[in-house]
């Protein structure tokens, strides 16, 4: 009776161990607070590209972007809690952003890198219109 008690006691450790071992990793996330708003993002990645950045604009207000665990695309300003940029993009890192302007009115574009294919997509807003609404392959990949 004790060995086979002890035979099913080495049974449930060893399943115990084998549930540990295909259990997959979890997923490393930061915290960034931007603005007063705090938001969790995907970890540094090992290749140096980053998962939150910080834009300071030459007009309107500035910006903090992230990808979050899931890879979604969120961003911030001052006033404006965190909030998925609209188009429903999906990326790893965060690359630049740039600002032009045409007179009055000025258009800010967000550049993010996907891994799977290796470009980068764009999304735009625009101080008349807001957001363009659907993420793009940038030119220059």
């Amino acid at each position: 009776m004790l060995r086979r008690m002890a035979a099913a006691a080495v049974a449930l450790l060893s399943l115990a161990v084998l549930t540990v071992a295909v259990a997959p990793p979890a997923s490393a996330s930061i915290q960034k607070t931007c603005f007063g708003y705090t938001g969790t993002f995907a970890d540094y990645r090992s290749d140096g590209r980053a998962t939150e950045a910080t834009y300071t604009w030459p007009q309107g207000s500035d910006n903090c972007v992230g990808i979050s665990p899931g890879r979604q695309i969120w961003i911030t300003s001052p006033g404006h809690p965190w909030a998925t940029i609209p188009g429903d993009g999906r990326a790893d890192a965060v690359w630049y952003g740039s600002e032009s302007s045409d007179g009055s009115a000025y258009v800010k574009t967000f550049r993010v890198w996907v891994a799977a294919s290796g470009n980068y997509y764009c999304e735009q807003w625009s101080s008349d219109t807001g957001w363009f609404g659907s993420w793009y392959l940038c030119a220059g990949n």
